[in-house]
């Protein structure tokens, strides 16, 4: 192997260790040191616990990066918007269903076509 080609698999080795946020007396999977498509490197499946280890470094350092923190920053205040939308729409929803309760049972206590009309006139009123 040429000392390019070394160096560049240790910078390599190196990315992947602090990717994978292993302790420095930790071997390197050999799936990660793998390179170029090959059989021998196709049957070298992660384990899952190693997968979800690389996930997770990786959300740590996309959320470090100042454009992800600059969107996510972004967002707080649309996300508090949307929370007193919603928390003022389910209490008018609310109201409007304790509201159409009390005109049901009004309309059904009307005996008269002119109770009915003046029933629905009121209710028109309230609103």
């Amino acid at each position: 192997m040429s000392k390019a080609s070394s160096a560049t698999r240790d910078v390599n080795e190196a990315q992947v260790r602090a990717l994978l946020d292993l302790n420095p007396d930790d071997p390197t999977p050999a799936w990660a040191l793998e390179a170029g498509p090959s059989r021998r490197a196709a049957s070298k499946v992660p384990q899952p616990a190693e997968v979800v280890r690389m996930l997770l470094a990786m959300a740590d350092r996309a959320a470090l990066t100042p454009t992800i923190r600059a969107e996510m920053e972004s967002t707080t205040g649309e996300s508090e918007a949307r929370r007193l939308h919603a928390s003022s729409t389910k209490k008018a929803n609310a109201d409007w269903e304790a509201q159409k309760k009390k005109l049901g049972a009004e309309r059904v206590l009307c005996k008269t076509a002119t109770e009915t009309k003046n029933n629905k006139a009121k209710a028109s009123r309230d609103d």
